[in-house]
């Protein structure tokens, strides 16, 4: 897979995947998800509900490692630890190393 194709891939997947942890593992409102993801609340809720752009990693097998990631990247920004920046900058180091990891 491309670069870009991975990025646009996983993004997404990336957002909805912290989207769902905030929500569902830490008890974060839409409103707020959104408020700290810097979208809208109608974004959040469609990260929510949109599962098609997943099994496309599944199928690669590079679903756990995301997930992985976004569970760490939930747990510390429902602590404050971590910003939305940081939690992108975690999803373009995952998005670099999957690239690599596809072009070996």
């Amino acid at each position: 897979m491309r670069c870009e194709t991975m990025g646009q891939t996983l993004l997404p997947i990336f957002r909805s995947l912290l989207a769902s942890q905030l929500v569902e593992k830490h008890g974060f409102s839409q409103v707020e998800v959104a408020l700290k993801l810097g979208i809208t609340q109608a974004a959040v809720s469609q990260y929510l509900h949109d599962k098609r752009a997943k099994r496309r990693l599944q199928r690669q097998g590079l679903m756990r490692r995301v997930e992985r990631i976004t569970r760490r990247a939930a747990l510390q920004m429902s602590q404050n630890r971590i910003s939305s920046d940081d939690a992108m900058r975690m999803a373009c180091q995952l998005c670099a190393e999957m690239t690599a990891r596809v072009h070996k």
